[in-house]
């Protein structure tokens, strides 16, 4: 939960940048062709190859509001992209450096661990 609202994320321990699929004003998602519904119409994606994903490196949008499940993580930055599929949003290494996350994939659940700041852990030592 953001405070734009609602945003349907991606946990990605490969991508280096958080980045955000979704305009938080005008909530315009045209770009996001691809989704759970038609997919299976596209056995090859992307047949002529074209590069349907939009990036600037210096595009960034803050969050101040970035809520899991109850529990508060913003401020967050995003690099804002357009990709063709239908994920509002990446979460990648720069949420993992400041959170540990177990995955339960049995009982179908995420926990998130905030890792104390330096301060708090020079204290415990």
């Amino acid at each position: 939960m953001t405070e734009g609202g609602t945003l349907r994320c991606l946990l990605d321990t490969g991508s280096t940048l958080s980045m955000l699929n979704k305009d938080l004003e005008s909530f315009c998602n045209d770009h996001m062709i691809f989704n759970s519904k038609n997919i299976d119409q596209y056995p090859i994606l992307n047949p002529e190859n074209k590069n349907l994903l939009v990036f600037d490196s210096k595009d960034t949008q803050q969050l101040s509001i970035f809520n899991i499940g109850g529990k508060e993580f913003g401020p967050m930055v995003f690099n804002r992209i357009q990709s063709p599929m239908a994920i509002d949003a990446i979460i990648g290494m720069e949420f993992f450096e400041s959170t540990l996350i177990f995955i339960d994939f049995w009982n179908e659940t995420i926990y998130f661990y905030e890792y104390p700041d330096e301060e708090t852990k020079t204290d415990q030592a």
